[in-house]
């Protein structure tokens, strides 16, 4: 757990254990399934604590007659509550909590075929705000699968496991982000854009532009930048009256000189699957920068 202590779980006698560490390094035991209704604990176990480090256990039970089931048993509290998951299973869990505190499952399903080639579907099963949802990863003959998971940082499985040929790694993709992202106003503003502000006059040819965060679902990447005047600024890159330029901050100095002048400006934010904000309305400033040159003094008898 978060502070090193270790967690076991395991089968002894038909019951499922619960084993955890104190501080002082002494072990606790507790007998988690004495149900009838659940049956006896078999084969083996998968154990996983949730952000609170409450223990979450994926197991085998049998209940005296007929097929396995799949359980996934945790501690509320004081007392351990049980889940069958599936029926009819062939055991090998092992279990993923994510950042919501759901379960998530791997095993080895319905058996079926002729000893010696048994073989395994391969079963992946998730509970959510909705209930429990299942899905068949594999088919292919799977044999001994003893399979793997975990979720990355979106909460996403990725599962490993082993069939006839060689070890396979699969994973659930997520669904396509088409969530734009947005530009809010600044604090104590009207408007995303910071400076320069709407009808402002810059006394520099090279301003800040400075602009707020966006803000998206999974991030923003990228914003675009336009700068517009009528002149033709013959000292940027190019002599444009219109430049568009993309940078990952939410600011940006010109490496250029921007001629005395009339201009306004605008952004756009972008995420990672390239969807983007609508443009800020833009806003107007004046470059006045007054260029002073020094002339020699040359003295002159009388």
């Amino acid at each position: 757990d978060t502070d090193g202590h270790a967690h076991l779980s395991f089968n002894a006698s038909s019951k499922l254990w619960y084993a955890y560490q104190d501080a002082g390094g002494g072990w606790h035991f507790e007998k988690v399934n004495t149900s009838d209704a659940v049956g006896s604990a078999y084969g083996t176990t998968s154990l996983a604590l949730d952000a609170d480090g409450n223990p979450y256990i994926a197991h085998l039970s049998y209940p005296g007659t007929g097929s396995y089931k799949m359980i996934v048993s945790y501690k509320a509290g004081s007392a351990w509550q049980s889940i069958v998951v599936e029926n009819d299973v062939s055991g090998y869990p092992n279990l993923a909590i994510d950042s919501q505190g759901f379960p998530h499952v791997v095993y080895m399903g319905k058996k079926y075929g002729d000893y010696p080639e048994y073989k395994w579907n391969l079963r992946y099963a998730h509970q959510d705000e909705t209930g429990w949802h299942y899905e068949t990863l594999d088919v292919t003959n799977i044999v001994m699968a003893r399979p793997d998971i975990v979720l990355d940082s979106q909460d996403r499985p990725f599962v490993s496991y082993a069939d006839y040929n060689f070890l396979a790694v699969v994973s659930k993709t997520a669904p396509p982000d088409e969530e734009i992202p947005t530009l809010p106003n600044a604090p104590g503003s009207d408007s995303p854009l910071i400076t320069p502000i709407n009808g402002a006059t810059v006394n520099t040819s090279r301003p800040l532009f400075d602009w707020n965060d966006g803000e998206d679902n999974v991030g923003v990447v990228s914003y675009t930048l336009v700068i517009t005047s009528d002149i033709v600024q013959a000292l940027m890159p190019a002599p444009a009256t219109v430049y568009q330029l993309i940078t990952t901050e939410s600011d940006y100095t010109p490496a250029w000189d921007l001629p005395n002048g009339d201009y306004t400006w605008t952004v756009r934010a972008y995420d990672a699957a390239g969807n983007a904000s609508p443009w800020v309305t833009p806003q107007q400033f004046v470059v006045n920068f007054l260029n002073r040159v020094f002339l020699p003094l040359v003295m002159r008898a009388p």
